[in-house]
């Protein structure tokens, strides 16, 4: 039976990598297995709505909040 392309490729690593490619397994089956336990259902929260939250607040927005800055003059 010849080898598959993926045992070709492990037997070109040198031996000093090839114990960094199993602790690289061992990580992909630990994560695999965690993936395959049933994960709680996420619980989406109802935000209460904050319309109208800065109303009676003291708040200023310039006239001219709109108007073109000096400073991008030359861009524009």
């Amino acid at each position: 039976m010849s080898p598959t392309p993926l045992e070709t490729k492990i037997a070109g690593i040198s031996p000093r990598y090839r114990e960094e490619l199993a602790s690289f397994v061992d990580f992909l089956l630990f994560k695999q297995s965690n993936e395959q336990k049933e994960q709680p259902p996420t619980v989406h929260r109802q935000h209460k709505s904050l319309f109208g939250a800065m109303r009676d607040k003291d708040f200023f927005m310039a006239p001219d909040f709109d108007a073109p800055l000096e400073e991008f003059s030359e861009y524009m």
